[in-house]
């Protein structure tokens, strides 16, 4: 690819449905690169008859993306100790709090 000095920048995006940019075709895009073995799963617990907030609480889980002790020392954010608050005994984590 040759750099051409005399064109006019421009973004384009190429998802191969088209050339315009929609949250669709993004969320699209990145849902192809996450599926996987948990996508029947995933079908399965957004069509359950459940509150929303029950499901949001579940997929989080599912995806080790709640804000426990381990994932927070992740994300740089300081705490005082990774144990459970709860016991005192073992780290905090999501397989810890809820198996």
């Amino acid at each position: 690819m040759c750099l051409d000095l005399e064109k006019e920048d421009s973004w384009v995006w190429k998802d191969g449905e088209g050339l315009s940019y929609t949250v669709n075709s993004a969320y699209n895009r990145l849902r192809r690169g996450r599926e996987g073995e948990n996508a029947i799963v995933f079908k399965q617990l957004w069509r359950c008859k459940a509150l929303p907030s029950a499901l949001v609480t579940a997929w989080r889980v599912l995806e080790n993306k709640l804000a426990t002790r381990v994932n927070l020392e992740k994300r740089g954010i300081a705490i005082e100790s990774p144990l459970c608050s709860l016991c005192r005994v073992e780290v905090e984590s999501t397989n810890h709090l809820f198996f």
